[in-house]
């Protein structure tokens, strides 16, 4: 299977391809801004190694998506779908620990 061109792939792609590299861009950012803190949890070469490793997996998926890979825009629909809902799951368990910590 061939590649597409850029001059072959249908605006809505671009676009949503666009913005996923738009995306990764303001999580560099914050991730950068928030750094200090990330460090504080865990020793830096572990957090470093965890933020580069992501960094680089989302950047790869998004160069196969932008490819026409089916496999790349499954792989990330199900890893957005599950960080969705164990970050969910997670932010429902923090908020039940502050109004613990508040009575």
């Amino acid at each position: 299977m061939e590649t597409q061109s850029a001059a072959q792939k249908p605006q809505p792609v671009v676009t949503a391809v666009n913005l996923l590299w738009a995306s990764l861009a303001v999580g560099l950012v914050k991730m950068l801004m928030d750094f200090s803190n990330l460090s504080s949890m865990a020793p830096a070469a572990f957090t470093n190694f965890i933020l580069i490793f992501t960094f680089a997996l989302i950047a790869f998926l998004i160069f196969k998506i932008s490819a026409g890979r089916d496999w790349a825009r499954s792989l990330s629909s199900n890893m957005a779908l599950n960080l969705a809902l164990f970050g969910c799951w997670t932010l429902r368990d923090k908020t039940a620990q502050r109004q613990l910590a508040l009575c």
